[in-house]
């Protein structure tokens, strides 16, 4: 999903590119808190951090980047990303 995100902000499909970032935070809000997850718990809070940041800088919203939130309730080094956005 990172790289579909990516490929549609670099080839201008703007609109697509915010569907994944909107559709992201719906799969992460109804994602399981638990470790049972295969895994995928990680994945979810660097996707929480990354598709915002990427998805702003790329479409070069300047003034939007100094007001993303951190996702709540991430690890350190996920925090890091929107904080060095």
């Amino acid at each position: 999903m990172a790289r579909c995100i990516l490929a549609c902000l670099q080839t201008g499909q703007d609109a697509a590119a915010k569907r994944i970032v909107d559709d992201s935070k719906q799969i992460i809000a109804s994602a399981p808190k638990t470790d049972d997850d295969l895994g995928m718990l990680e994945y979810y809070g660097f996707a929480s951090a990354y598709f915002p940041a990427l998805s702003t800088l790329e479409m070069r919203h300047w003034s939007d980047v100094a007001t993303l939130d951190p996702p709540v309730g991430v690890s350190p080094d996920l925090l890091s990303i929107t904080n060095g956005a």
